[in-house]
Formats: structure tokens, sequence, C-alpha cells
């Protein structure tokens, strides 16, 4: 069963239940149209990311789907937490979003002092797309899989480094996790993008690199960097070669992922509204394609399931940023 066929299952039986159907026959027609007035989805990031280019097919999408403008709005800084502030503190009735990605999860941790509680102040609304992770090694590495690399690594302790696209960035929290998981010392290279690692990975003065699959993917379909694993629960049709990790490692998996969040107190059946139309106009070929042009992967799920899935993403990344001392800068 999809994600997207098991949200609108548990969306009708959740909302029998915790409204009944009287109240569920009452509500929806008056919800059923949105957006019935412009609606803002907050980036908070720079244009041009991931985070932007998901914002932008889901606004693009919306439009034509409703007839309303739904526009986005950028506003980065204090490593997402800017935009963040800025949707907890909105009106909460359905017309103002957050485009969340994963490195939400890691703010309860990273930013203990924030003025608002990502847990308690957004509230999950819907799962859009995932940013597969891969992990590459240099062509001068002696490793051709995962648990090769892990055998080395235990023979050759503080040998080998990795490089992401930036500190506390869920590229470099894949890294530390596997080599949690794994039982093995890796030292960390932080670089400004995904890039100058994967460069320095071809040149071989870096061993390995955890960095998302548009650098990478031509240069392992053409032998020239080692594509040792990814970071998904499985393998990737477009690297249908490339092991999961979790083949190895079992249990492990840690992907970046894409969201539209709203302020808590929205109501739910806006929510659920919400939910039904991104969903609809995300589950489709072309959204699918227009995606994994970007390195992502459709992966949808609704309110009730992306809710337990951001509980849980919250725990385990506290859990590693704590174990691993990871610090912002």
């Amino acid at each position: 069963m999809s994600h997207a066929t098991s949200t609108r299952r548990s969306f009708m039986q959740k909302t029998a239940a915790g409204l009944g159907v009287t109240a569920l026959s009452g509500w929806l027609p008056a919800h059923a149209a949105w957006p019935e007035k412009p609606v803002r989805i907050v980036v908070p990031y720079a244009p041009g990311g991931a985070n932007d280019v998901v914002a932008r097919l889901v606004a693009q999408a919306l439009t034509a789907r409703s007839g309303q403008q739904v526009i986005v709005e950028n506003r980065p800084g204090g490593g997402a937490t800017i935009g963040g502030a800025a949707v907890a503190s909105a009106a909460p009735d359905g017309q103002t979003l957050l485009l969340a990605s994963s490195t939400f999860a890691t703010h309860p941790a990273m930013f203990p002092n924030l003025s608002y509680d990502t847990a308690r102040d957004l509230l999950p609304v819907v799962r859009i797309a995932d940013g597969p992770i891969i992990l590459t090694a240099s062509p001068t590495l002696p490793v051709n899989s995962v648990a090769d690399l892990i055998e080395y690594a235990k023979k050759n302790p503080g040998k080998l480094n990795f490089g992401t696209s930036g500190n506390a960035g869920t590229p470099h929290l894949a890294g530390e996790y596997f080599a949690q998981q794994a039982g093995i010392k890796l030292t960390y290279v932080p670089y400004k993008g995904d890039a100058p690692a994967v460069a320095d990975v071809l040149g071989g003065t870096l061993s390995l690199a955890f960095s998302g699959l548009a650098p990478t993917i031509q240069h392992i379909k053409a032998g020239k960097l080692k594509g040792l694993g990814v970071t998904t629960r499985s393998r990737l049709d477009v690297l249908p070669d490339v092991p999961a990790i979790g083949e190895t490692v079992k249990g492990y998996e840690l992907v970046g992922w894409f969201s539209l969040m709203a302020p808590a107190g929205t109501p739910a059946p806006v929510v659920q509204s919400i939910a039904e139309s991104v969903l609809a106009v995300a589950n489709t070929p072309e959204m699918k394609a227009k995606l994994e042009a970007g390195g992502l992967l459709l992966s949808t799920m609704g309110p009730a399931e992306f809710k337990t899935y951001f509980a849980s993403e919250i725990k385990k990344m506290t859990d590693l940023i704590k174990s691993a001392n990871i610090k912002m800068g």
C-alpha cells in the first residue's frame, strides 16, 4: 500500500472516529475548497536549494489546481529558525505554511534556547519528498562495499575521513550515524557545499563523502566514484546496483525529507484539507519526474503518519547529536 493510499484511508478513519460522522459532514464542505484565499509557503532558506525547489513545485501545482495564488516567501537565516519562528507565530488558519526539512528534527538539540518549541509550536501536515544521501569513496581507497569499508576502518583506526556539505546538516548526521552504527571511527571534514567535497573524493584527498545524488550520480555511472551505499531503507531505482547501507548495517536509515508544517492550533479539518490537496498534486507522474530531476524522491505521508514520524525523528536526531557531541559552528 502506498503512503498516499494509507494516508487517505487513515484520514477518513481518524477523522470519523475523532469528530463523528455528523461533525465530519458538517466540517468538510466548509474547508473542501482550500485554499479559499492566497496562501504563503515560507522557505527558511535562500532561493535555489532543494527546499526552495520543493516549495515552488508544490506552490505552482496548488495554484493551478485551486485557482488561488500560492506564493513562496524565502526567509533564510539562523539555521532555518528565522523562517520557523515566522510560521510558529503566524495565525493558525491554514494560510501560512512552512516548507520544513529534516533539519527541523535537529532543532530541539541544536537550538535549546529557541523562541519557539519546534515540537509544540509547529504542526506536521504532510511529508512530500525525500533527499537520498549517498556514501561515495575515492577510487584510490581499497574498498568496494560497505562491509569492506568497515573492515578497513577497523584495521586502520583514525585513517579515514569523510566530508559533507556542512556541519550539523543531514549528510553530516548520516555520516556520524553510520560510524556509530558500524562501530568505526571516521574524522569529519566540513565543506561549503556538496560539490567541493565530492571533488576532493574524486581527487583522492578525501576518503569518503556523504552527499546528495545530484553531484555524484554521473560520476558513479562513469566509474569515477565508488558508490558504496545509500542511506535510504532500500535501493534506489536510479542506482539499482548501489546497496542500501542498511543491507550491511542492520537498521541503518537516515534521509533528508521535505514537508509542509502549519502553526500549532490549526484546526484538524483544515490540516486534513491541506494534506488532501497537497497529496493530490504530489502523487502524480509529473511531480515524481520533476523531483527526480533534482535528485529527490516522492515520499508522501499524511498528518497522522507524519506526526508520528516527526516525533521519532526528533528523538533519533537528539540522541545522535548528544552522543556524537555535534555543535553548531
